[in-house]
């Protein structure tokens, strides 16, 4: 039963954060909605579509990149050059057929 409660309380604290989240970032998109060329989001996948909404698509003509980026890898906001390459960073692989 306590179990239940504790996963219940942190689903709610997940989905007020989601909704606080989704403010500001529709806030910052029309705020800068001529400005910006792409938006690269990071993070927890389920996290990232609730914040920026499903109908994201329709809403703004600037796609979306979903990019997960290693979280052990300090990326401080300064440091522009790090964040392009893990940012645009990939991995090949080969698959002989």
């Amino acid at each position: 039963m306590s179990q239940r409660r504790f996963e219940r309380l942190r689903d709610e604290d997940i989905r007020h954060h989601a909704e606080k989240a989704r403010g500001v970032f529709e806030a910052l998109m029309d705020e800068y909605k001529n400005e910006i060329k792409m938006v690269v989001a990071s993070g927890e996948h389920n996290l990232i579509k609730e914040i920026t909404g499903g109908d994201y698509e329709y809403r703004y003509s600037f796609p979306l990149l979903i990019r997960s980026i290693d979280l052990k890898a300090r990326v401080e906001k300064h440091n522009i050059d790090k964040i392009k390459v893990l940012t645009w960073s990939a991995r090949w692989y080969n698959v002989g057929i």
